[in-house]
């Protein structure tokens, strides 16, 4: 879905400072995602796992903004520690 018909929409039916509220809400969503993936990297290291299966089927930069910047630390981090991830796609 193009962001701007989004933007469009969500302003006519419920005002700019809603969807102002819910991008803040989206953002600390995705910040607690990534501490919480970190902490789960911590765990593998911690036990010695050096492989993760991870998402990658029907990969698409357009399920949300931010979904290849989050994809892309998850990797860096998984990278410093180590870490292989194991992509499986289409």
């Amino acid at each position: 879905m193009d962001l701007s018909k989004f933007e469009k929409t969500f302003t006519q039916l419920y005002g700019k400072e809603k969807l102002a509220t819910q991008y803040k809400r989206f953002e600390s969503l995705v910040e607690n995602y990534k501490k919480r993936i970190v902490r789960k990297l911590d765990n593998c290291l911690k036990y010695k796992i050096n492989l993760i299966n991870a998402d990658g089927f029907g990969f698409d930069t357009e399920r949300f903004p931010e979904y290849s910047d989050i994809m892309r630390f998850i990797c860096d981090e998984a990278r410093n520690r180590g870490i292989h991830i194991s992509v499986g796609g289409y």
